[in-house]
């Protein structure tokens, strides 16, 4: 009565002691905005801790309230399934086999597969992600059927409670990013480095700027050319659309190979480097001098 909540199992042991529920047997519990299902299902009732162990799944309620005048904004559930759950009014942590999923009116959004994963909650809603070990993530195809891949060994997210919007992210460890398109024409992109981060506009919840830190590698696939650029850093700035290459920056096309600038520009759309320095471009053509400046 207290939560409203609901549970069904085929046996249920209730110790007065510590006031603890036990289902078994086809076990769940929900409310309007939550749903947890296990083998086995422990209920903290003085404290609203719950436990799932064994093929555990957890359903939650992620959208934020419809701002004033706005219409109520599409349905979305976060839906994750693991070996075993432990779950709280502003905790929940899944261990073992973690497949995470963003659903919004029964369509896939994003899917995230992890060891253990971290979720922070205010007012039920997502405040704090924070994944580890062996961390795979996609999304699904956007507007213009662009579909993003991640993984590393760590994986931190920030979004607002309020807004429901995305406040940034860090990946670490082994990180891999990718994206590309459905067509064949479209480009293969692809950014490793020990660290990425990423800043979103609190408006639009696009990608303001990000940054690859340490042992960075970018490439990007399109047809009848391939470019290939390593640094120590890489900053993308979306406004401008360029990247900022710093840190003993080298870049290779199908054509050139330019090395010793004190910095480079990168422009994604164009496909065109700018070389800032005392930087040497080396032809790759038979034949051809080494041009210096």
């Amino acid at each position: 009565q207290a939560d409203h909540s609901r549970s069904t199992s085929d046996r249920a042991v209730y110790v007065r002691t510590n006031d603890t529920f036990e289902l078994s047997g086809h076990s769940d519990w929900r409310n309007d905005k939550t749903e947890v299902w296990g083998d086995v299902l422990t209920a903290e009732i003085t404290n609203k801790v719950y436990h799932s162990r064994g093929d555990a799944r957890l359903k939650l309620k992620i959208n934020s309230a419809a701002r004033t005048n706005a219409p109520a904004p599409p349905s979305q559930w976060l839906d994750v399934t693991c070996a075993n759950l432990d779950f709280q009014t502003n905790l929940a942590v899944f261990h073992d086999r973690v497949h995470a999923q963003v659903l919004q009116i029964d369509s896939l959004r994003d899917t995230l597969y992890c060891d253990l994963l971290h979720v922070t909650l205010v007012s039920n809603q997502v405040e704090t992600a924070i994944a580890r070990g062996r961390v795979r993530g996609q999304t699904a195809p956007g507007p213009t059927g662009i579909v993003k891949t991640i993984s590393c060994e760590t994986l931190t997210v920030h979004r607002s409670p309020a807004t429901g919007l995305m406040k940034n992210i860090r990946a670490e460890d082994h990180v891999v990013l990718t994206d590309f398109g459905a067509g064949p024409k479209a480009p293969f992109n692809k950014l490793t480095a020990d660290v990425a981060t990423a800043r979103f506009s609190p408006a639009t919840n696009l990608v303001e700027q990000a940054v690859a830190e340490d042992h960075v590698t970018l490439e990007q696939i399109t047809p009848g050319q391939t470019v290939r650029a390593t640094a120590q850093r890489a900053v993308y700035t979306t406004a401008i659309d360029q990247v900022k290459l710093t840190g003993t920056p080298v870049a290779r096309t199908d054509k050139y190979l330019i090395t010793d600038a004190d910095y480079m520009i990168w422009r994604p759309k164009t496909n065109r480097f700018s070389a800032f320095g005392l930087y040497q471009i080396i032809p790759l053509q038979t034949n051809q001098l080494s041009l210096r400046r």
